[in-house]
């Protein structure tokens, strides 16, 4: 029966082991996904939206220039006036978008070096393991019994209660992990429609050349 508990606890721990490197597979595509739309998004969407409002800015100040007489002097600049005021006004939106951005990027870039160090952590504990294993197998060797690592792992827990603990931890691994799977499948929904919007946005940019 310890056998068959054993083995049974084990196969799901292996089953959330799967899973949870599926999702992270998923998790990773999508990430890919997300950074080629932002590459799209920002060093060529962006910056040719910027060379376009330069371009047609250069040639209103041009053709305003063709139609400026001494009677209507006055009149050229006021409307420079109100086209600088446009320029400001969209300036100081697009710098609070770059505010906001910075923010969400500087979160991110905590997160990303938290994920590095609970790696490192889980890293540690592996070569923990790893060290005890190597020492167990020098022991084994020499005295050719199985007694000693039974006793160093030995503590007030029965197996069976092991059991049941690490069953308890594979259950709520696994609900965790169908969360993470229903909020992606939301997330891709959302990825899909910026990847969406971004085309849209890019032909109304190139809709705004000058003819």
């Amino acid at each position: 029966m310890e056998t068959q508990n054993l083995e049974a606890v084990e196969k799901k721990s292996n089953l959330v082991k799967a899973e949870a490197y599926q999702a992270r597979s998923d998790l990773e595509e999508m990430i890919a996904t997300i950074d080629a739309i932002s590459a799209t998004v920002f060093l060529g969407d962006r910056q040719l939206a910027n060379q376009v409002t330069g371009l047609l800015t250069q040639q209103i100040d041009l053709a305003a220039k063709d139609i400026t007489t001494e009677e209507n002097i006055i009149a050229g600049l006021e409307h420079n006036s109100r086209i600088r005021a446009k320029l400001l006004e969209h300036r100081c939106y697009l710098n609070a978008m770059l505010v906001e951005i910075n923010s969400i990027l500087l979160g991110i870039a905590e997160k990303r070096n938290a994920i590095n160090e609970m790696r490192i952590s889980a890293n540690l504990v592996t070569a923990r393991l790893n060290s005890e294993l190597s020492e167990e197998l020098k022991r084994i060797k020499g005295e050719k019994s199985f007694i000693g690592f039974a006793e160093a792992l030995g503590d007030s827990r029965s197996l069976n209660a092991l059991y049941v603990e690490k069953e308890r931890q594979n259950n709520e691994h696994l609900d965790a992990l169908a969360d993470v799977n229903k909020a992606s499948l939301d997330l891709r929904k959302k990825v899909a429609k910026a990847k969406t919007e971004a085309a849209s946005t890019k032909k109304a940019i190139r809709g705004a050349l000058p003819k």
